[in-house]
């Protein structure tokens, strides 16, 4: 302490700037360090994050070829139970829930004679679908009365693979009709 106390008394005005000036510059480049090392430390964990999403398959996707490839990251399967001597009801969705609807955008229902994703393994099923690749973008469509054919290929687990094995899609833009093809990685989400 006294040695530093002597340098500061034996330097004049100016090194004595100097010297907070350095000061200032190593802690700034210190703090810029710091910033870096965690942003890095956060990229790497959101990568992580995503990975291990991927590997524990929380999300699903869907891999469409609708006239063009779209592909969306995630993809959600429920059966819905309406009651009443009514039919259940399969829903594929890009989205957990309407709040969260991002673009691309899917929805898929069907009619099902089961109430889970186990019970519909193997079935094969008429589905309306809609898509729609951008917000404020054309749609595509099933046609009233016309129909997409799913087939339930595999379940296991909480998780389903699904193929649209035919169908056509009208463009609300062009008009024209465009092939369905295409297979849904879902996540079973249970309705209750």
């Amino acid at each position: 302490m006294l040695a530093v106390a002597l340098l500061l008394a034996s330097c004049g005005k100016d090194d004595l700037n100097s010297l907070v000036d350095q000061a200032k510059q190593q802690a700034m480049a210190g703090g810029e360090a710091v910033a870096k090392s965690v942003d890095q430390s956060l990229d790497q964990a959101a990568e992580q994050l995503a990975g291990t999403k991927e590997v524990l398959n929380l999300a699903g996707d869907m891999q469409l070829t609708l006239g063009e490839p779209l592909s969306t990251s995630a993809c959600y399967a429920r059966v819905v139970s309406i009651g009443g001597g009514r039919p259940n009801v399969l829903q594929l969705t890009s989205y957990r829930d309407k709040s969260q609807e991002s673009f691309p955008s899917v929805f898929v229902q069907a009619v099902v004679t089961g109430d889970s994703i186990s019970a519909i393994s193997g079935q094969t099923v008429e589905a309306e679908l809609f898509a729609q690749r951008e917000s404020n973008g054309p749609v595509l469509f099933t046609d009233a009365g016309q129909t997409v054919t799913l087939k339930v290929a595999q379940v296991e687990g909480q998780t389903a693979t699904i193929e649209v094995v035919g169908g056509q899609l009208r463009d609300s833009q062009s008009g024209g009709e465009v092939p369905a093809q295409g297979v849904f990685h879902a996540v079973w989400e249970s309705t209750e």
